[in-house]
């Protein structure tokens, strides 16, 4: 694993086995520990999650119970408090717009009943989070090409609203595969 401190990369020790060569997945930071998951490993997709000990230097895997997801590629993941919220990508086969949620610290996943106009299907789209709010923006849209469509879920109330949504957005005014970054 490699860490970019004061714009310089390094090395740091991992004490354990790491987790399988994968594209796709997504990575997010809770305290002290690193979550990993998903992503394409060997040419399949996969739902598996890590946990990796920034302190320790120790890779772990969960037990994760509850609604466990399809194998996830090309989502986002965002953090809310000790939460991590999923949205959409695809499992190999089929791209998906739900919302699911892993609560780190009891290690349950849920799939949440969400209110409001539920983002399309897609994949290789952007998210971030400012309070409560997760937005959404572009991707891939199975059905309608590049997406320059912006989504707010409020975590809070679980509720999606538009506040801005071209339906066919041209490849040239799009951008798939992007990264949202907040402050």
């Amino acid at each position: 694993m490699h860490v970019l401190l004061t714009l310089t990369w390094g090395e740091t020790a991992i004490t354990n086995q790491s987790p399988p060569v994968r594209a796709g997945h997504t990575i997010t930071v809770i305290g002290d520990n690193l979550f990993l998951l998903g992503g394409v490993v060997k040419g399949r997709a996969s739902n598996d999650v890590f946990k990796y000990n920034l302190r320790e230097g120790v890779w772990s895997i969960p037990t994760v119970t509850g609604v466990v997801p399809a194998a996830l590629v090309s989502h986002t993941a965002c953090v809310i408090s000790s939460e991590i919220l999923y949205f959409g990508g695809g499992d190999g086969v089929e791209v998906g717009n739900t919302l699911l949620v892993l609560d780190t610290e009891q290690f349950v996943w849920d799939m949440p009943a969400t209110e409001g106009p539920v983002p399309l299907c897609r994949y290789g789209h952007a998210a971030v989070v400012e309070g409560v709010n997760m937005y959404v923006f572009g991707g891939y849209e199975v059905r309608h090409g590049y997406s320059n469509q912006l989504s707010v879920l409020d975590s809070s109330r679980l509720s999606w609203t538009v506040p801005f949504y071209q339906r066919y957005a041209s490849a040239t005014s799009s951008v798939p595969f992007h990264v949202l970054c907040w402050k």
